[in-house]
């Protein structure tokens, strides 16, 4: 009992030991993350850092690390405390918050922009890679080798402390005879910019006394004298400067002369001239504010304050509306910004906000990577709310009680120059489309009278106001000359200009001649100050403007007590539900077409998620909420979503026998209304009643296939292409044994254009085959994702089956495969089966409930007249308007539904075989492959790139597939083929494994022995099972860890696509293999890529052992790690968020005919490497050849 006791003792003190450590981990590393947030704020724009405290931080967190990395040794080998392990990692993640914080304020010292953003994200990534270092000394993996991370994170810092030394003042370069000259030289310059700073503003002070009156005389002269003030203090501290630093020059202070008194005091030398650079600078900035503001960027644009903020203020407006209002920001001169005070608040209350554009939530503005930003109400519930155009920053000031802010009114004086009017004599017009409601016979007329502009000569603009339109109304406008459209002017590339009314109907248009720039203001009214003003009347201020008459239906007038539905002839037409606006008179109940019914605060739905331990099927009733696709003529509806919204299918290839020379294709369909209406099939334009139909190898064009349902609902199939059709594979010499042994050589990043050019090297060279990267519709944005366009990774979410991926549509496919047979080089396509895209990755509205930061739709890889439209149910928080249900997992374009998902389950567990199957990896949509017609749907799929002429397939993250599942997908694909799967025919699947390698290649239930019994029993045959081959990930380190597969089913490699990004893949090569692209030497990967097939580690029978090989070609990432050079990772296609497109990839032609192996930019082009493809040809039982015969004499 004792024992027991003390052992029950030392697990509790070991739990507890694990717990503290993971907490102090934890808090370290919040902590890092708080302080690259900090990064971002408003704040640190302005502050400034020299280089020298930067490097002092830097040189601290190198020891730190160092002293880290010694004691978690000790504390694993020594059994010591962690005590002096965790207040060490205390200590580093301190000091790697300092240097990502004054990382960023250093570099907004450096005038070089490209250098500045270097420095910021280096400091910024070190921090991350020393997160991901805390983030698995909490998992304690023995599979993680933590002094190569240790060491990884010092050179990193080492790398930093040699780049920020540049940046220090180069005194110590200066010969000892220059060093004063170069400091007075400094404060002298300074003296002269305070000087001509000073001079300006008393020019700029005389020019307002002239030409300013009445309040805005004395404002601007209240500020240029105070300017001049400040400058000339300035000055007298310059001089103070100079006199002191003669002073203690001149004393010495243990040196002999000046000279040496700058060299041996070097630090205050660079203090010095650091801060006379830095006051004259600032001196030249003030200078620039005071001479007034850059363009407005936003101009024409209705500028929106928007948030949860407006219903409780005295404006009583609608909360989170992009179009109310009653929450626009005016652009105010004198600060530069657009500003909006709002009053009457709770006091002391907290509240969210966010700046929309033109009545709508696309490219809005706010805080922490596009979240809400937060204010608080004070103790006067008055704020003003400031929105900087030129940085995108969202700011707020508390107002005290009575306090207002007028933005009409400059607070500035105009530069000293005369006001000038190039469009002197001409006739001015404001011509839009609100004419017609004051009384013209047509809108957007260039002779109306009513429209004409009067110039101001004292504010410089011409300028309209317009009274009596409807109130708190979006119209638009552009000026016009001479009473022509010629040379008109409007907003952007000279599109129309919008502005909008105020509660009254009233409006001041104004256009600026010089800067070409249109602008507005609502007039606002004061009901009460006895005057019947612009846009008043007696119902709306009976006590300024009397008595009305009766209103009269008819009189062409729409009086304030009529509307549409009691007058239509004087108030024009009623909303109508369908059009797209959610009217004031509907809602969700009446129009839900028009009116998304919302959950409240920041809810979301979360009916996806498991409901327990054991399941795995999709929650009960989800079937219901299928149908999500708009119906036409509503919101969100394109052409090319057909009638998805009521009936999807696809085209299931089944030939009848092994030589395929005939097939029945049938017409899998599904709809909405199944046992109400009739479907008709159409093959090649006849049609039948049946779903199939058999065609033979006398039939050699492209199918078209279309469905027609009796109420209306059509159909169209993607092009049906049969396997007789395809070329057949030219012969070659060599040892390829009919497809089963050879090099298969990945083209990453490659378009199929680009392919299809290639593959004449690629037969001549001696290669198998050429492997394609995922070749469906996918996954595409308009918004950056993790600072880059369209990452690589997107290519691995699939949003349909159809084959218009994002390196080729169908038919460039079809070429691609055609041409590649001809040269006797086969293709293999990556396949992705486990999942779609992930959720969130969709057409629905999202937000996150932490925040309420909002997110909208992506979009596909397809041509538009192609795109398919998706839905998860991930973070939304909109019921669905055509289902009126939540939304959920749903791909029409590929004919699955929300039924056929997994529950949501988080892949917590890489061990438990239950959640390494069922689970959603990374958060992507996790099908259900136990299903029947979810293994049909697949097969098909498969089925449809072998007719178009493939020869295999690579299964993507096949082990978060069931054994089972994959059999018997494999088992329907060898039936549609005709009973047997091809002669040259294999797959292989990704099986990468980490820590649970021993569960999953040597533990009987699962990739091992049950695997290949389960294979056996569905296909029948030994030589079909060896065409199911895996790929073994734990090559070419320890392929001798997976023992029960036979090694004519593993294929190996040794760079592959899922190692070229940092932290993108847990395959560990150690000393055996090494990535190009990771900074691995040219030399060194040769000699890798050539013992891959000379020698490959831990051969048996290198002829036979392995006999499926492959050669990652990929690019190098000169941009960024995850964008392609295929131009779609550009950030000139970005449209939302754009100013967090740091890494633009552009476009690089991919394939030329005289290019090398081993350039160091654009694509590394591996399989083209002579000696690498001589060793590919010996172990094929080649000659060898030379590079003059593959057209690369050069390369040689």
């Amino acid at each position: 009992n004792q024992k027991s006791v003390q052992t029950n003792y030392t697990n509790m003190m070991n739990n507890l030991k694990q717990q503290y450590k993971y907490s102090i981990l934890t808090f370290c590393i919040n902590q890092m993350h708080d302080g690259i947030e900090r990064t971002k704020d408003i704040d640190l724009l302005n502050c400034k850092s020299g280089a020298e405290y930067l490097l002092s931080k830097l040189r601290m967190a190198v020891a730190s690390a160092k002293t880290t990395q010694d004691l978690w040794k000790k504390q694993l080998t020594e059994d010591e405390s962690t005590f002096p392990f965790l207040n060490e990692c205390i200590t580093l993640s301190n000091s790697m918050v300092d240097i990502v914080v004054h990382g960023k304020a250093t570099s907004n010292l450096i005038q070089d922009v490209d250098q500045s953003v270097l420095v910021a994200d280096n400091c910024r990534d070190a921090t991350l890679q020393c997160i991901d270092l805390y983030s698995n000394y909490q998992a304690s993996s023995t599979d993680t080798d933590f002094d190569k991370q240790s060491n990884d994170l010092i050179r990193r810092l080492n790398s930093l402390i040699d780049k920020t030394t540049t940046l220090l003042p180069k005194v110590s370069d200066i010969s000892k005879e220059e060093l004063g000259d170069l400091v007075e030289k400094e404060l002298q310059l300074t003296h002269e910019t305070i000087d001509e700073a000073v001079r300006q503003l008393e020019a700029m002070m005389a020019k307002s006394r002239e030409q300013d009156t009445g309040i805005k005389c004395e404002v601007n002269g209240q500020i240029l004298d105070s300017c001049g003030k400040l400058m000339q203090t300035i000055k007298v501290l310059i001089n103070k400067a100079r006199d002191l630093q003669k002073e203690i020059v001149g004393q010495g202070r243990g040196t002999a002369s000046a000279r040496e008194f700058y060299t041996k005091n070097h630090k205050w030398t660079e203090g010095l001239v650091s801060a006379a650079k830095n006051v004259g600078v600032n001196a030249k900035v003030l200078i620039k504010i005071v001479y007034g503001c850059d363009k407005d960027p936003h101009q024409g644009v209705l500028v929106i304050a928007a948030g949860s903020f407006l219903s409780a203020s005295s404006e009583q407006g609608v909360n989170w509306s992009p179009s109310e209002t009653k929450g626009q920001m005016t652009f105010n001169q004198g600060t530069c910004q657009y500003e909006k005070v709002i009053e009457g608040l709770p006091t002391n209350s907290n509240y969210d906000w966010k700046v929309a554009f033109n009545g709508n939530w696309g490219g809005d503005k706010g805080c922490n990577n596009g979240g809400n930003c937060q204010f608080n109400s004070g103790s006067s519930g008055a704020v003003l709310l400031i929105y900087n155009p030129y940085t995108g920053q969202l700011t707020t000031s508390p107002l005290s009680s009575g306090q207002t802010i007028n933005p009409s009114v400059t607070t500035t004086a105009s530069p000293p120059t005369t006001c000038s009017n190039p469009y002197n004599g001409r006739i001015v017009r404001a011509s839009g489309d609100y004419q017609t409601e004051l009384g013209s016979t047509a809108p957007w007329l260039a002779t109306e009278a009513n429209s004409l502009m009067t110039f101001d000569d004292t504010a410089c603009v011409y300028f309209l106001i317009l009274s009596g339109l409807k109130p708190d109304k979006f119209y638009e406008w552009k000026v016009t000359f001479d009473n022509a459209w010629s040379g008109s002017i409007g907003c952007g590339n000279g599109g129309n200009c919008k502005f909008s009314t105020s509660g009254a109907g009233t409006v001041k248009l104004e256009f600026e001649p010089n800067t070409k720039q249109l602008t507005f203001r609502p007039l606002p009214t004061i009901c009460g100050n006895g005057q019947c003003e612009l846009g008043e009347t007696c119902r709306t201020c009976l006590v300024d403007c009397g008595e009305c008459p009766p209103a009269v239906c008819g009189d062409g007038t729409c009086d304030d007590s009529e509307s549409c539905s009691s007058c239509p002839n004087d108030c024009g037409k009623c909303p109508v539900c369908g059009d797209g606006i959610c009217a004031s008179n509907e809602n969700h109940q009446t129009c839900s077409q028009d009116c998304p019914n919302e959950l409240p605060g920041c809810e979301i739905f979360r009916e996806e998620s498991c409901q327990s331990g054991s399941q795995f099927q999709a929650n009960a009733g989800s079937d219901a909420k299928r149908w999500q696709t708009p119906v036409p003529g509503t919101n969100g509806y394109q052409s090319s979503y057909q009638d998805y919204h009521t009936l999807v299918g696809y085209a299931d290839i089944i030939y009848t026998n092994s030589d395929r020379q005939s097939a029945d294709v049938c017409l899998e369909t599904k709809h909405r209304y199944a046992s109400t209406i009739t479907l008709h099939y159409f093959f090649d334009g006849t049609a039948q009643t049946t779903k199939c139909k058999r065609f033979t190898s006398s039939y050699t064009g492209i199918l078209e296939a279309i469905v027609k349902g009796s109420d209306g609902s059509t159909l169209q199939l993607p092009d049906v292409d049969f396997a007789w059709n395809a070329k057949p594979i030219a012969s070659r010499s060599g040892d390829y044994r009919n497809g089963q042994k050879g090099a298969v050589a990945e083209m990453f990043g490659w378009q199929h254009k680009d392919i299809k050019e290639e593959c004449e090297f690629l037969g001549k060279a001696g290669y198998l085959g050429v492997k394609l990267f995922p070749v469906h519709e996918q996954l595409m944005s308009t918004q950056p994702f993790e600072n880059a366009m369209n990452p690589w990774y997107f290519m691995y979410q699939p949003i349909s089956y159809n084959l218009d991926g994002r390196m080729g549509t169908r038919e460039e496919l079809r070429d691609l495969i055609q041409t590649c047979r001809g040269h006797g080089v086969r293709v293999y396509i990556d396949a992705v089966l486990n999942h779609f895209t992930g959720a969130g990755n969709d057409m629905n509205q999202h937000r996150n409930p932490n925040g309420c930061v909002k997110w909208g739709n992506k979009t596909s890889s397809a041509p538009v007249e192609r795109q398919s439209p998706y839905y998860t149910g991930a973070y939304t928080y909109q019921y669905n308007p055509n289902t009126g249900k939540a939304p959920a997992n749903e791909f029409p374009g590929a004919a699955i539904g929300p039924e056929d998902f997994h529950c949501d389950r988080v892949l917590g567990s890489w061990s438990d075989l239950f959640i390494l199957n069922n689970g959603w990896l990374v958060g992507l949509t996790d099908l259900d492959t136990s299903k029947e017609t979810v293994r049909e749907r697949q097969a098909a799929y498969l089925v449809d790139m072998l007719s178009l002429g493939a020869s295999g397939f690579r299964i993507d993250a096949a082990k978060h597939m069931s054994p089972e599942d994959i059999s018997a997908i494999m088992k329907k694909v060898q039936t549609k083929m005709g009973g047997k799967l091809p002669d040259d025919f294999f797959v292989w699947l990704e099986v990468l494994t980490g820590g649970e390698a021993g569960v999953i290649w040597q533990g009987p239930s699962w990739y091992g022995t049950m695997f290949e019994n389960t294979l056996k029993q569905d296909l029948g045959s030994d030589s079909e099972v060896n065409k199911i081959k895996m790929w073994d990930g734990l090559y070419p380190k320890e392929p001798q860890n997976n023992p029960t597969v036979s090694r004519h089913r593993v294929v190996i490699q040794n760079d592959d696509h899922d190692q070229q990004n940092p932290g993108s893949s847990s395959r560990d090569m150690a000393n055996f293999g090494c990535v190009l692209v990771k900074n691995c030497p040219v030399g060194e990967h040769r000699n890798f890529e050539i013992r891959l097939f000379t020698n490959p580690n831990g051969v048996s029978n290198n002829n036979d052992d392995w006999p499926i090989r492959f050669i990652l070609s990929s690019y190098y990432h000169t941009h960024g790690d995850l964008g392609i050079p295929d131009g779609k990772s550009s950030c000139d296609l970005c449209t939302t968020t754009c100013e967090t497109c740091r890494s633009s990839v552009p476009y690089i032609k991919a394939y030329d005919r005289m290019a090398c192996a081993y350039t160091g930019t654009g694509y590394t082009r591996t399989h083209r490497d002579i000696a690498v493809i001589n060793a590919m040809r010996a172990w094929m039982k080649l000659t060898p050849v030379s590079g003059s015969s593959l057209g690369i004499a050069h390369c040689a």
